[in-house]
């Protein structure tokens, strides 16, 4: 039993040694990051400038303590918030100066962008003109040749010498009888009789006989 008790306590003594180096490998980075964490604001805050308020120094100042009562150490952060608002005051307007150029240049970029398209679309405007006026000469010129053409064959048409008009001849047709035969006096004088239309002879007044 004894021997039996011994082995058990062995490999448990193994057992929590076991345990506690692992806790303590555990630990220490843990404790190294804290510390290092540490170390770095520590830095940080000595990084930090402090800067020294502006008091006002007496001339008979000649070294050693001085104090100072609390209003003047009040006037003191005052003037420093003033210096300090100044100073990003100042940088605030060099900014806008430099916004300000930005923008000047980006309007003159434009207004120059904008007079060029008009300059081209008054160049294109011009050669519409041209051409358009140049097509109307054109135009204008066919129109006067051909009216001139026109007026020539007019009066060339009048100035052609007229033919003479001769007079028709009056045919006298022949007068068929009953009987068949053509008596040629009474057809002459059937023509040159005048008659009613129901065939009857018209007597002709003597005043244009």
């Amino acid at each position: 039993m004894s021997v039996v008790n011994v082995g058990g306590e062995s490999r448990a003594k193994k057992l929590s040694q076991t345990v506690h180096h692992i806790t303590i490998q555990k630990q220490l980075p843990q404790e190294e990051n804290q510390g290092l964490q540490e170390a770095l604001a520590i830095k940080k805050r000595r990084a930090i400038k402090r800067r020294p308020l502006p008091l006002n120094r007496s001339d008979s100042y000649h070294g050693g303590a001085v104090f100072w009562s609390p209003r003047s150490a009040q006037r003191a952060r005052d003037r420093q918030q003033q210096k300090d608002h100044d100073k990003a005051e100042f940088r605030r307007q060099k900014a806008d100066q430099a916004e300000a150029r930005r923008a000047n240049q980006q309007l003159k970029a434009r207004l120059l962008y904008e007079r060029r398209v008009a300059r081209l679309a008054a160049t294109e405007a011009r050669k519409r003109q041209r051409a358009d006026k140049a097509l109307r000469r054109r135009l204008n010129q066919q129109a006067r040749r051909v009216q001139k053409q026109h007026q020539q064959s007019i009066k060339i048409a009048r100035s052609a010498p007229k033919r003479p008009s001769t007079p028709r001849k009056q045919v006298i047709r022949p007068v068929q009888t009953l009987s068949g035969a053509v008596d040629p006096g009474e057809g002459a004088s059937s023509a040159s009789t005048p008659s009613t239309r129901r065939g009857r002879q018209a007597k002709t007044p003597s005043k244009y006989r």
